[in-house]
């Protein structure tokens, strides 16, 4: 089952290397609207950035324990 309803893609402009992107998804009668925004100069992978989250949230999690 296909729950995506809409997308907008975005690229970005000469001036920003910025891009953004928005889809819509419906479950049931809600409608959730995800928002993206991206650079495009950026190094980090989206699994660097996940990796470096986790880390960070236990190295956090051991210091109040």
């Amino acid at each position: 089952m296909d729950n995506k309803i809409k997308k907008n893609n975005a690229e970005a402009s000469d001036t920003s290397p910025l891009a953004s992107s928005v889809t819509e998804y419906k479950f049931g009668h809600t409608t959730y609207i995800v928002e993206l925004h991206f650079c495009l100069e950026c190094k980090e992978t989206l699994e660097d950035v996940v990796k470096r989250l986790i880390v960070h949230d236990v190295e956090r999690v051991k210091k109040q324990k």
